[in-house]
């Protein structure tokens, strides 16, 4: 119940806070559920279509910084 609260709280503020768009922002989260409850609370909160931010698990957020700077 408390991850839900919090991610009921993360999607307003992201949905508040406006600048940058949701689409150039990035969200890092334990894990994918996590990320799919966050995708649900900002529908539900927008009340419209919107484009999402990018939803990293901390894994997958790493693997991608890591190949990055790599290459």
């Amino acid at each position: 119940m408390s991850e839900d609260l919090f991610l009921a709280g993360l999607a307003e503020r992201l949905l508040e806070h406006g600048a940058p768009p949701l689409e150039r922002t990035a969200v890092v989260l334990p894990s994918r559920r996590s990320a799919a409850r966050l995708r649900q609370w900002l529908g539900n909160k927008a009340g419209r279509a919107i484009w999402s931010p990018e939803l990293f698990t901390m894994d997958r957020f790493l693997a991608r910084t890591v190949s990055r700077k790599l290459l």
